[in-house]
């Protein structure tokens, strides 16, 4: 059935089913920023405009207070100040000014008339001309030029007026908008120092659909009488945010406008409504470093795009060991061009209706438009209160429950981190009661300013302290408290989440962020029950609080996750004797390894810690590689280790030239001691003269004979090179433990011919039509730069042709020596369809045909049916959407690459196939994930159900063979054993 389940006790048939315990999750939100970013790895694709597309700018507004009261304290002089440091420092934006003008008396049908007047028309704003002018704008507010009133209403009626386009005060003709672009956004920033000024509600209601206005009951400074003029404001925000504004140009999509509210020196709650209900946010300032930040925040977040990508993560049923459960987390980010970006874990179910499985909410309903991959507005996660969350990332979710503590309904989070002695003896309880040591927290003084990047004072090191671990220092949610809860998660960007289950149906489900957490969310409520900030990672915290613009986003704990659950009655919980370990390494956030005993649910022990760059581990490059949890004998004693690459090696991100450059650390294969992380084994360069190349990919581990031990690996490097390792089981120990060479050289050393493998190889036992051998299936795409069109990527399968027992050499026989099988041996299947396993003796390869198309995740190989995704840059579904590009599913024979089903669609039904028909386009946009196998119960009535999913999408109608077949594998030693003999052994 699968035949590629060849890891540590995990082999064919129902066996295979125990590597479904976690699937793939991630989730993607497109940000176009104002400010000019570029990114060496593969965030740029969240960053790059669409082609083809005319550039445009968003709109912005600013109503500017220029009423007698902003005398008072150089508070006119603070405006200035700020307004023009903002004017220098951005780019990418139209902005326009407006201040206030004196209402005309008397007559309330004409209050409103010059409520406001453009100081400067919208003008984009990176010319130097166009500064200086809106610089001398900006300069004419002087405590000379002061008026009287604050007509709150009616200037934000004028500022509406100039952004749509309609008629001017007095009736003096009509503005000329600059809502010219389907893709823009449209901002009016409205900051005063004071309450509101003559009645404007009559003007609203006769220009407006708006034809009731609600009585705002808030008294003027205990006079009792009622802000009148504050009438109709509130409405009229949400109406300018609710309405499509450009409906009759022809522009798809909802042209709207924000509204943002600035109270300065002043506390106001009319200006916190109208922010509210305009879609923005209010904001307090005092000063002009104050109003300057406001201003850069606002600016910051103008230009968000919300658009999402999923990919989908499973548990084991706790009560069926045969079935992945039906339980989904997804994470969330929203990139922006500063440090902090936000994230969330969110909770949905699998569900399976009319054939197909599909992702159901808290109320059963499916949460996926299937037309555009993203969720619906109308979808409502697990964990989540209220209204439905849909895709927006800062709605719902565990992030919602941040401050929420799981234990006893306790609102201080436990965070831990780790200062003392890494290379101690045994693990260590990161809780202690009464004991601040290994908590991150202001009384732990043992977190010195130099940990936190040389914070300059106590007060400052107490504050950083306080907001990482949750308290609201910078009165983010603007109520006036610093320390109420501040209910945030950073990005989860690569870090897929992995899941414990504990007794009593209290599970835990860990996941890593940038914001440098390792994160234990109970599965039942949302709870976080205790987060992890390795020491390494605390400088980060100072640039996260300060989130100014930066053109490189921080990492954390960014790699993926290992759980080694050492179930000793096979129930799936953590119970009895049982132990449980949780491995993580930080991807681009660093070249450290943590380990944790986290069999205990809400007391966590730090295990060990690898330093890369020392010592044994002085080769160790950044820590992309997932550790693979396997089993050696050694000197006659089993022993549980951990094998991953030697990591990722930042050299790689350089393009210049593009041609393969070989590393000079990254470039290893090491193995170590599970429980103490002591170093067993390293493939090194000096012992293997290839291993020029850093190896981020997860390393393929394989039990061949079925005896609970490892004796097979393979991997893939930078280079292009296809490595297998023969790991000798019973030995002593020592360099001889393991020998290995390169089975295929797949790159050049040419731009075209730069290929890199990212993923671990996807390996399998064939047997065809008398044809025995493993194949090892790999894509090649240049995860740094996705949007990279030079190289010309492909998706190769080698054949290993010694499936069974260690070779004299590796690659091909030539002669009398072995050589690396190059891509000359291989055969080009692209349009060549049908070629008989006689005719490929060392493999085939597709090339990947559209423009920068290129494999960007592993795959899986289900009933001799290969299964893989690809990445095309420049596609997006939108205009008004970020380059993400768009994915494309593609399932062929792993024998020969031909089509195995009409994936091209348009009604044929072809027979026989063409070539067109191993492809189909995804709906999501993005870098789309691995495809998952999914067999569940999720039909109900005991039955197995089974299907593809690639990130929210079903793929149907792949055939997984037969679920209930009995399967049996013969090893030459020790004879035939059933799949239920091989679990007894091991």
């Amino acid at each position: 059935m699968f035949s590629n389940c060849f890891e540590p006790a995990m082999f064919k048939s129902l066996v295979c089913l125990r590597k479904f315990q976690i699937l793939t999750c991630s989730c993607l939100l497109s940000v176009l920023s104002v400010f000019s970013v570029a990114y060496a790895d593969d965030t740029e694709i969240f960053f790059a405009q669409a082609r083809d597309t005319p550039e445009t700018f968003p709109n912005v507004l600013f109503i500017l207070d220029d009423s007698l009261s902003m005398k008072h304290q150089n508070k006119i002089d603070n405006l200035r100040v700020a307004m023009n440091k903002i004017i220098s420092d951005t780019s990418n934006i139209n902005i326009g000014l407006m201040n206030f003008a004196t209402p005309v008396k008397g007559d309330k049908s004409r209050s409103w008339s010059e409520g406001g007047k453009l100081l400067s028309d919208f003008t984009n704003i990176n010319p130097e001309e166009h500064r200086q002018a809106l610089r001398n704008a900006v300069d004419t507010l002087t405590r000379e030029n002061l008026v009287l009133g604050t007509p709150l209403v009616a200037a934000h009626y004028e500022a509406a007026m100039a952004m749509t386009g309609g008629l001017k005060s007095l009736g003096s003709g009509s503005y000329t908008s600059p809502m010219v672009g389907q893709c823009q956004n449209n901002h009016i920033i409205l900051l005063s120092d004071g309450a509101a000024t003559f009645d404007f509600s009559q003007g609203i209601k006769d220009s407006t659909p708006i034809t009731a206005c609600e009585s705002i009951e808030r008294s003027v400074k205990g006079s009792g009488r009622t802000r009148e003029a504050e009438l109709c404001g509130i409405e009229f925000a949400k109406h300018l945010y609710d309405t499509d504004h450009k409906s009759t140009h022809g522009f798809p999509g909802k042209q709207n406008i924000t509204t943002y509210t600035i109270g300065f020196d002043i506390r106001s709650d009319y200006l916190q409504d109208v922010a509210a209900a305009g879609g923005g946010k209010y904001y307090e300032a005092s000063d002009s470093e104050d109003l300057y930040g406001v201003f850069k925040e606002i600016l910051t977040s103008v230009a968000d795009v919300g658009t999402t990508f999923l990919a989908p993560a499973t548990a084991v049923s706790q009560q069926n060991r045969l079935a992945t459960g039906r339980d989904l987390y997804f994470s969330l980010f929203k990139p922006k061009s500063t440090p902090a970006w936000e994230g969330n874990l969110k909770k949905y179910r699998l569900g399976y209706a009319n054939g197909t499985f599909e992702i159901q909410d808290v109320n059963s309903n499916n949460v996926v438009d299937h037309s555009t991959g993203f969720f619906l507005e109308t979808a409502t996660s697990f964990w989540t209160a209220g209204k439905p969350d849909g895709g927006v990332v800062i709605d719902g979710g565990a992030a919602s429950k941040m401050g929420d503590n799981a234990l006893e309904g306790s609102k201080r989070r436990r965070v831990f981190t780790y200062l003392g002695d890494i290379n101690k003896d045994g693990p260590e309880s990161l809780y202690v009661e009464g004991n601040h040591s290994n908590e991150v927290h202001e009384k732990n003084r043992g977190i010195k300013n130099n940990h936190l990047g040389g914070a300059a004072s106590n007060g400052i090191r107490d504050n950083l302290l306080r907001w990482i671990r949750g308290y609201d220092v910078k009165d983010e949610d603007g109520d006036g408290v610093t320390n109420d809860v501040r209910a945030y998660m950073g990005d989860p960007l690569h870090s897929t989440p992995a899941v414990v289950n504990y007794t009593d149906d209290r599970s835990t489900v860990f996941v890593g962020t940038n914001e440098g957490f390792l994160h234990a969310i109970d599965t039942k409520n949302g709870h976080e029950r205790y987060s992890f900030m390795p020491k390494e990672l605390l400088k980060n915290i100072r640039k996260l609080y300060i989130d100014d613009r930066t053109v490189k986003h921080p990492y954390g704990l960014d790699g993926d996750i290992t759980v080694w659950h050492d179930d000793g009655n096979r129930n799936g919980i953590v119970d009895g004797k049982d132990k449980a370990y949780l491995y993580i390494g930080m991807r681009r956030g660093g070249r450290d390894y943590y380990a944790f005993d986290v069999t205990n649910p809400i007391r966590p022990l730090f295990l060990w810690q690898i330093e890369g760059g020392k010592s044994d581990f002085v080769r160790l490059g950044q820590t992309w590689s997932k550790p693979s949890k396997s089993k050696l004998n050694i000197d006659g004693e089993n022993v549980d280790v951990l094998i991953f690459g030697g990591g990722y090696n930042p050299n790689q991100d350089s393009n210049k030239g593009y041609s393969r450059r070989t590393d000079n650390y990254g470039n290893a294969i090491y193995i170590v001691n599970a429980l103490t992380g002591d170093l067993i084994w390293a493939a090194k360069h000096n012992e293997y003269k290839d291993l020029d190349y850093s190896v981020p990919s997860n390393v393929r581990v394989m039990d061949v004979d079925g005896n609970g031990l490892a004796d097979r690996m393979y991997v893939g490097d930078m280079g292009g090179q296809l490595w297998r390792f023969d790991i000798n089981q019973y030995s002593k120990g020592g360099r001889d433990m393991v020998e290995g060479g390169v089975l295929a050289e797949l790159a050049g050393n040419n731009n075209a011919d730069s290929r890199r493998f990212y993923n671990a190889p996807d390996v399998a036992l064939i047997n065809h039509q008398g044809h025995q051998f493993m194949s090892v299936s790999i894509g090649s795409g240049w995860r740094a730069h996705p949007l990279d069109e030079t190289t010309n990527d492909k998706f190769f399968m080698v054949r290993d042709n010694n499936p069974f027992h260690k070779p004299d050499g590796y690659g091909k026989h030539h002669g009398s020596s072995w050589q690396p099988i190059n891509i000359r041996d291989l055969i080009n299947v692209t349009s060549r369809l049908k070629k008989s396993p006689a005719d490929i003796p060392f493999g085939w390869y597709i090339d990947m045909e559209e423009s920068g198309e290129k494999v960007l995740s592993k795959s899986i190989t289900v009933n001799n049916q290969l299964l893989f995704t690809s990445y095309q840059p420049g596609s997006v579904t939108s205009v008004c959407e970020a380059s993400v590009g768009s994915g494309s599913a593609y399932v062929v024979s792993v024998v020969n690459g031909d089509p195995v089903m009409n994936l091209s669609g348009g009604g044929r039904v072809d027979t026989p196939f063409t070539k067109q028909d191993r492809k189909k386009p995804l709906a999501l946009p993005g870098i789309p994930p691995s495809p998952t196998a999914i067999i569940s119960e999720a039909g109900g009535e005991g039955r197995l159900e089974t299907g593809i999913m690639i990130g929210t999408e079903s793929l149907e109608a792949v055939n997984f063979g037969q679920l209930t077949y009995r399967t049996y594998w013969l090893d030459q030693q020790r004879g035939p054993q059933t799949p239920a003999e091989i679990i007894a052994e091991n």
